[in-house]
């Protein structure tokens, strides 16, 4: 699926604000992945008040308490939506460029014959 936003700014920086989305999206799943499956990792970066964990949540990401399921959520939720909402952003744009690219609209075909 090529993408057709990317004519001016705002089409770079849709596509900007999609790929930041898309790594802190895919950073904060995977380090919940390597936090749970590698028990060393765990042990190292320590609890709630270790370096680490304050590195990692400056960063912005952070261990989720797998005991609370909202807490989980409520975590996930912003880079989740975030995500979700580029997303949309830059298929609704390049949606309507392809649209308006396609073909004349209506009145600037009447407009074009009024001129010539």
């Amino acid at each position: 699926m090529t993408f057709l936003c990317s004519t001016g700014h705002t089409g770079h920086y849709i596509k900007a604000l999609f790929s930041t989305s898309l790594i802190f999206l895919l950073a904060h799943v995977s380090f919940q992945i390597c936090l749970y499956t590698i028990p060393s990792l765990d042990d190292e970066l320590g609890h709630n008040c270790s370096s680490w964990e304050t590195l990692s949540r400056h960063i912005g990401v952070s261990r989720f308490p797998l005991e609370d399921p909202w807490s989980m959520v409520w975590l996930l939720t912003p880079d989740l939506g975030i995500f979700i909402i580029s997303l949309i952003t830059l298929i609704l744009c390049s949606r309507l460029l392809k649209k308006r690219e396609e073909g004349p609209n209506p009145h600037m075909s009447t407009l074009l014959q009024e001129v010539s």
